[in-house]
Order: C-alpha cells, then sequence, then structure tokens
C-alpha cells in the first residue's frame, strides 16, 4: 500500500512541478526556451512541457527518485 502511495505522490510531485514553472512562464517571472532538437509533446495532465525550464528540473527529481531506491535497495541488500 506504501509503496503504491509513494509512487503517487511522486507522480503529483513532478506534475506540480511542471505546472508550476509553466505557470511561471506564462507570468514571464522566468522564461521559457523551447527545445527543438527533440520532439517533445506538451502534456498537461502530467505536467510535461516541451521548455528546458521544466524538462531539466522534472529529470533531476526522476533522478534523485532512482538514486534513493537504488541505495536503500543496495544498503538492503548489504545488510542481509
Amino acid at each position: 500500500f506504501f509503496k503504491v502511495t509513494s509512487a503517487f505522490m511522486f507522480v503529483l510531485a513532478v506534475t506540480f512541478l511542471g505546472g508550476g514553472l509553466k505557470e511561471l512562464q506564462e507570468s514571464d517571472t522566468i522564461s521559457t526556451t523551447v527545445i527543438e532538437a527533440i520532439p517533445i509533446p506538451s502534456i498537461d495532465l502530467l505536467g510535461l512541457y516541451p521548455t528546458y525550464e521544466s524538462i531539466v528540473p522534472q529529470s533531476l527529481l526522476v533522478l534523485a527518485a532512482i538514486a534513493m531506491v537504488s541505495y536503500k535497495k543496495r544498503s538492503a541488500a548489504a545488510e542481509a
């Protein structure tokens, strides 16, 4: 149960991060640099937008989650 809710909360964190950054871009608080090299679709439901300002922080969040999960698995294997 807790793994499912943790995964759901992580998806919400990525979505809120993307949505918040999109709102800041629309209000001209931060710049908007569209990624033209790779065709990334805009998915409002997941907060994914084809700009560097939103993709980079979301990617870092995903990498941090992967690092934490792999660290936890590695430390659990070392204890066993």
